[in-house]
């Protein structure tokens, strides 16, 4: 089975060449690749970011997941072209959009685990002050409860025959 029509694969591998595809299944992962490595993918899942992987050419090709593992000249054509794939993203000068895409969304990324990140230390913070609170919310009421008891006691002592201090009656002399 011939291979026509993966310019996008072909621009990205240079001088590698592109094997005949001995299956249709091959042929389907071959297209799947240029479909990928044109930013041009159809399946929904593979839309949402521009990624080339394995998973990403499984789901394009519609193929069950190991079937590269059965076509080693694809695997090593899938590895050059994911590899430079990576390296043309990374390349700084004359980014195209979708590499620039890539790009924003790899800074979004970063930045959400960083406030993932925060989120837990400032709970974990959080959680601490509430443990703070409630013991010194505990302490203020045994102190309180102190409070109660030695009031109490106080006003027993009062009603026992014992003449108060602020009493305008003078003590008797035994």
């Amino acid at each position: 089975m011939s291979i026509e029509n993966l310019s996008e694969l072909r621009k990205l591998l240079g001088d590698e060449p592109i094997p005949l595809a001995k299956t249709t299944t091959e042929l389907k992962l071959y297209q799947a690749l240029d479909r990928l490595v044109a930013g041009q993918p159809q399946h929904p899942k593979n839309k949402a970011g521009n990624k080339i992987s394995y998973a990403a050419i499984y789901r394009e090709s519609k193929a069950t997941n190991g079937t590269i593992n059965y076509y080693t000249e694809f695997k090593y054509i899938a590895d050059k072209a994911i590899s430079n794939f990576k390296v043309g993203i990374l390349n700084a000068e004359g980014l195209s959009e979708v590499a620039q895409a890539q790009l924003q969304l790899n800074d979004l990324k970063t930045e959400l685990k960083k406030e993932k990140r925060l989120k837990v230390e400032y709970r974990r913070e959080r959680d601490m002050r509430k443990i703070a609170l409630d013991e010194v919310v505990a302490r203020e009421s045994e102190l309180q409860f102190a409070l109660y008891e030695m009031q109490c006691k106080m006003h027993q002592m009062n009603h026992q025959n014992v003449v108060p201090f602020n009493s305008s009656h003078p003590i008797p002399d035994k």
